[in-house]
């Protein structure tokens, strides 16, 4: 056994294709199982059943097990405090083929376990981009770039990490990021000795709790040409 299937997966011992099951019962007071069941069995057509009796070491748990009492131990679960897994000798899938419903519930109960999964609660595009340049000496520019990001209702949104991509006239690239100030507006710039067109184009947004939407987006990229 390795030690990750030890260590991490919780598995003390197993064997293989012995699991034989044709219902899974969750075990009483496992995070995962408890009170789940019992849930018939059935494979995909073609598909066959080679699912493994696995039984849990140290500080892991069974999730389910064949029978109530005296059935095998088929799938276990570990709460290793900053990380949790969860690991099924015998498949998931025959749950799900016999009832999507059945499978989504226990599906539910691994993320559960393992922190929950929160929807964002809102969405990210960009407003509009703005480009403009200076030139502080001989063949020398200051291109600068200002765009603003917006939430589902048009307001600023503050702290939003914006990436972007320079393209410059010899089509090199330049990447940046920089977060929004409290109006929501990102400020860019880079030196560059080329005239000629450069564009700007954002990459992403990313913000906890929000989803960037590039579809909702004034604009995308944005290019001014330097003459």
């Amino acid at each position: 056994m390795t030690g990750f299937g030890q260590n991490y997966l919780g598995i003390g011992n197993y064997s293989d294709d012995t699991g034989g099951a044709t219902k899974k019962i969750g075990f009483p007071g496992d995070p995962i199982g408890d009170g789940l069941g019992p849930y018939p069995l059935s494979y995909p057509s073609g598909f066959s059943d080679y699912g493994d009796v696995v039984n849990p070491g140290a500080s892991a748990s069974i999730a389910f097990r064949s029978g109530t009492t005296s059935g095998k131990n088929l799938d276990i679960d570990k709460d290793g405090g900053a990380w949790q897994t969860a690991f099924f000798g015998t498949s998931w899938v025959p749950v799900y083929n016999y009832s999507p419903a059945n499978g989504e519930q226990i599906l539910g109960r691994v993320i559960d376990f393992f922190g929950g999964c929160a929807p964002p609660s809102g969405t990210l595009h960009i407003g509009s981009i703005q480009l403009g340049y200076r030139s502080p000496g001989a063949d020398r520019y200051l291109v600068l770039s200002g765009l603003n990001v917006l939430d589902q209702d048009s307001q600023g949104v503050e702290a939003a990490a914006v990436a972007v991509e320079w393209t410059l006239p010899d089509s090199s690239t330049r990447l940046q990021q920089v977060d929004t100030n409290p109006r929501g507006i990102a400020l860019f710039r880079i030196l560059s000795n080329q005239s000629g067109v450069h564009q700007l184009c954002v990459t992403d947004v990313t913000k906890s709790g929000y989803l960037y939407d590039p579809s909702q987006n004034g604009e995308t990229c944005d290019t001014i040409n330097i003459p």
